[in-house]
């Protein structure tokens, strides 16, 4: 039997670092709550098996956590269904903070009055690092959080190790490593550095926008003070170039959008004026090309049209 809860716990596991991996991706806050608070139901399932197949006592901590994070994620997304329900969010915060430290303590005590006390220095940092989690997913913002996660995961990457985790001749080689634990911890981690690789993409995105874009409006007001057109050909842009680099603003400015924080009319307004703003200056760009194309058009039919540079040099002497 110890086997057998064993694979299913690596089942459970399984599920969980699907939900995991996607939870931290997630901007909008209901959406992280429902996600998380179904990836710990099979996260909790997956700890409740771990210790049926080595010792239960060991994984105590671990199971209430997990079972305290279903409830907690429920009510949160509850709370955040409403913005006049988050006035009660600082008494629930507090509930939280409360229940999670005394379960620690409980989850503490069974470890030292077991069979390996030894072990219980995991499970006094881990109750902080779980009550520096559950603040974090409070805290308004995307990044308490995220870093609070990072510390609560190797916490609890400790406690699926042989570490924390007694050998056992009932299952096979002795296993003392809980494999899809070790890999949900590591997910999470995995998934804040993707989160910040992303947003570090799309600062970089909103920067190259910003140049993009000042560079279109020098070419522009160039366009609109000298005679456009010869102060083109001579100095600026080509056309060709300009048509380049106004496709990389709409790119840019496409990619820079965050979908997911148009969630109403006012951000949709917001959205629509900026790429209305595009819209006017491509329509300035597309104005400038044609200006500068009728130019060269001109030019070529005042040009004579005679053998070679020597003989268009002949014709202008006389």
């Amino acid at each position: 039997m110890e086997m057998t809860f064993f694979i299913l716990a690596q089942v459970f596991g399984l599920f969980a670092l699907c939900f995991e991996f996607c939870t931290y991706q997630i901007k909008e806050k209901r959406k992280f709550f429902i996600v998380t608070g179904i990836g710990s139901i099979w996260w909790t399932l997956m700890f409740l098996f771990i210790g049926l197949a080595t010792d239960l006592g060991q994984q105590v901590s671990t199971i209430i956590a997990g079972a305290f994070g279903v409830i907690r994620c429920a009510v949160w997304w509850w709370i955040y269904g409403d913005p006049s329900r988050k006035k009660v969010g600082r008494i629930i915060l507090l509930c939280c903070v409360l229940i999670a430290a005394v379960a620690g303590v409980f989850a503490i005590t069974t470890v030292l009055n077991g069979d390996y006390p030894d072990t219980a220095w995991i499970h006094i940092v881990g109750l902080f690092a779980a009550v520096g989690f559950i603040v974090g997913q409070y805290l308004p913002g995307k990044h308490p959080v995220r870093i609070a996660v990072v510390f609560y995961a190797v916490m609890v990457a400790f406690t699926q190790t042989p570490l924390n985790i007694p050998y056992s001749e009932d299952l096979l080689f002795g296993l003392q490593w809980n494999f899809m634990g070790l890999a949900i911890e590591a997910t999470k981690v995995i998934s804040v550095i993707v989160f910040y690789i992303l947003l570090i993409r799309r600062r970089h995105i909103v920067n190259k926008l910003k140049e993009i874009k000042a560079t279109l409006a020098m070419e522009l007001e160039r366009f609109g003070k000298d005679d456009a057109t010869v102060a083109m050909v001579a100095s600026g842009m080509s056309a060709e170039q300009l048509e380049k680099l106004t496709a990389k603003m709409l790119r840019y400015e496409i990619a820079a959008i965050e979908r997911s924080e148009i969630t109403n009319i006012s951000t949709c307004e917001n959205a629509l004026a900026t790429v209305a703003s595009d819209e006017r200056q491509v329509t300035e760009v597309k104005e400038l090309i044609a200006r500068v194309i009728k130019y060269k058009e001109h030019f070529v039919d005042v040009v004579p049209r005679v053998g070679d540079a020597k003989e268009v040099q002949k014709t202008l002497t006389k």
